[in-house]
């Protein structure tokens, strides 16, 4: 559905709160039951959520183009997050997702990545008391 809309495809209340949480729901209880499915599609979903989210809701970034940006950050985001690499999550949006590419649009993902990755490590580390357990990632 994320392709589909950055190329142009109008989906109805697709990119809203409501769904960001349903997909947050789903992904905990899936994957805390042990299901045999991995939380990377609700991710780079809930990714793409947050993205339209902050275009919808600041007035600096309330066009096309600037929500088309956020979005496409936001499915990387959710990438780099779910795998723990940022360049990861570059590579899938660049290849699989965003129909047109620009320089500063790639910085701005791998930016968006790098702190998605770093988040996703403090809220981790946090949880298990700061502690260092000798990796990184």
């Amino acid at each position: 559905a994320v392709i589909a809309y950055l190329n142009g495809v109008y989906i109805p209340q697709w990119f809203t709160l409501k769904v960001l949480v349903i997909k947050f729901v789903s992904c905990v209880l899936c994957v805390s039951t042990q299901l045999p499915v991995g939380p990377e599609g609700p991710m780079i979903a809930m990714g793409a959520v947050v993205g339209s989210c902050v275009s919808l809701y600041h007035e600096s970034f309330n066009n096309s183009k600037n929500a088309r940006d956020l979005i496409s950050a936001g499915c990387a985001s959710g990438v780099s997050s779910a795998f723990g690499a940022p360049v990861g999550g570059l590579l899938f949006v660049m290849e699989e997702v965003s129909s047109f590419w620009n320089t500063r649009l790639g910085w701005m993902i791998f930016f968006a990545s790098m702190t998605s990755v770093f988040m996703t490590s403090l809220l981790a580390s946090a949880l298990m008391g700061f502690e260092y357990h000798g990796f990184f990632g």
